[in-house]
């Protein structure tokens, strides 16, 4: 009697779905496998390997909070000091309608929609060794709330009423640099579009300039590589994911690049030609000045996250 109802259940199953979890399993399986009958994967990420040649290179982390930013240290640079200034900010609530629904579980449901938006300026303060440096920047933020109104919490089928929720944030950062060492002054723009990646905005652009030396943002990427056995220099790329931020120079090359730990269980796998660690490169043809600004633009591109 099992058996029957086993095979009952089964057939229930459309022929569509059966054909798509039968391909989601070969894909995995040419994933998890290395070293798969007909090639062998790997992972790259996209860095300049003249940057990788000729850089200063460190790891990064956390080292408590200030006035709602991390404080970073970032191998010999440390934020010493992130001052929130109260001149300047302003944070306003626009309403944006109401949605309704109507579902035979749920019944009536409405929600009310309100964007947020807020300003807010800061200072910090980084240095390493014998130089240091002074930002000065705004930030302002925007954010969609959603909230369940008192009318669909009384004629709701639910027992619960829903959670919050807060989604479309966006922020902008201007800001300037001051180093120590030099009499020019850095510029910056950081724009955080919405994104659907939790700690790694894919769609972040801006850029960091004195005026005479110009870097744009861009990202760096993991790319997942099959290597062919059955022909000779063939590569597919099989996965691409975003793994961390670039600064790009004048000439089109990588002048720094900072790379997040890998979320991602296959990519993160340690072996060969594997990497799930984090770091930064910041190539040594920079100015002293270029330096310092890079490790504080950085400095605070991880204190916002």
């Amino acid at each position: 009697m099992r058996s029957e109802n086993f095979a009952k259940t089964r057939l229930q199953v459309p022929v569509r779905l059966r054909v798509v979890y039968f391909v989601q399993i070969i894909f995995a399986y040419l994933l998890i496998s290395p070293t798969f009958s007909t090639g062998q994967t790997y992972q790259v990420l996209t860095i300049d390997p003249l940057l990788s040649a000729n850089s200063e290179q460190m790891g990064f982390g956390n080292n408590g909070k200030s006035e709602g930013l991390r404080k970073v240290i970032m191998g010999p640079y440390s934020v010493s000091h992130i001052d929130k200034m109260d001149t300047g900010s302003f944070r306003t609530k626009v309403k944006e309608g109401k949605e309704m629904s109507w579902g035979s579980e749920a019944g009536f449901e409405e929600f009310k929609i309100k964007r947020i938006e807020e300003k807010n300026y800061y200072i910090l303060n980084i240095g390493r060794d014998a130089d240091s440096a002074v930002s000065f920047f705004s930030v302002f933020s925007s954010v969609k709330k959603s909230s369940e109104t008192v009318l669909s919490a009384i004629l709701s089928k639910k027992t619960e009423t829903s959670s919050t929720e807060y989604f479309d944030d966006s922020k902008l950062l201007l800001g300037v640099i001051d180093i120590k060492s030099d009499s020019v002054r850095w510029n910056f723009l950081l724009n955080f579009p919405p994104s659907r990646l939790a700690k790694l905005n894919n769609e972040l652009n801006g850029y960091l300039t004195n005026g005479i030396d110009t870097m744009m943002l861009g990202i760096v990427y993991a790319d997942v590589v099959k290597k062919s056995k059955k022909e000779e220099g063939r590569e597919t790329i099989m996965m691409r994911t975003p793994r961390g931020y670039s600064l790009i120079n004048k000439d089109n090359r990588q002048a720094a690049v900072i790379v997040f730990k890998q979320s991602s269980i296959y990519l993160a796998k340690k072996g060969e030609n594997f990497t799930g660690g984090e770091i930064m490169m910041i190539g040594n043809e920079n100015s002293p000045s270029a330096h310092m600004a890079i490790a504080t633009l950085f400095s605070i591109i991880l204190g916002i996250q």
